[in-house]
């Protein structure tokens, strides 16, 4: 079995009914919903890569990161090559301020913006909703401080 490691960030914003909602999007390559990131250059830190692969896939900029929360996505499949992979993705939250966004239309189908609960719905694998949850956890802590 290979190891694959990767970055990529789960963008939330507020509603206007203060409620957080979460970025999705819809891969052309398996036609699964999920989240934007994943291949980190060699010359690039997790955030950058992180940053990149938001901006290339989304044009999203206006962001706020908590650098310091990574959510752990884990999770196996099957390569072209017909190899196993196990797959780390750590996914960085970053609180996003405008709503523009415009898709990078080789990779990306399209996108919603969910509230948490509708998110946890409407991702593909259960390893992604186990990770939308994970946000509601992070979520209820911080409002806590």
């Amino acid at each position: 079995m290979i190891q694959e490691f990767a970055y990529g960030i789960l963008p939330l914003y507020k509603n206007p009914k203060w409620e957080y909602e979460l970025l999705i999007v819809k891969k052309k390559s398996g036609l699964h919903r999920a989240f934007t990131g994943w291949h980190v250059e060699f010359w690039e830190s997790p955030l950058q890569a992180a940053y990149r692969e938001l901006h290339e896939e989304t044009a999203i900029t206006d962001i706020e990161v908590d650098e310091k929360t990574l959510l752990e996505l884990h999770y196996n499949y099957i390569n072209k090559d017909r190899f196993e992979i196990d797959k780390y993705v750590w996914m960085y939250i970053w609180f996003v301020k405008n709503k523009n966004i415009q898709l990078e239309e080789q990779e990306l189908m399209d996108y919603k913006r969910l509230t948490l609960p509708n998110a946890i719905n409407e991702v593909t694998y259960p390893s992604s909703k186990d990770l939308v949850r994970k946000v509601q956890e992070y979520l209820k802590r911080i409002s806590r401080k």
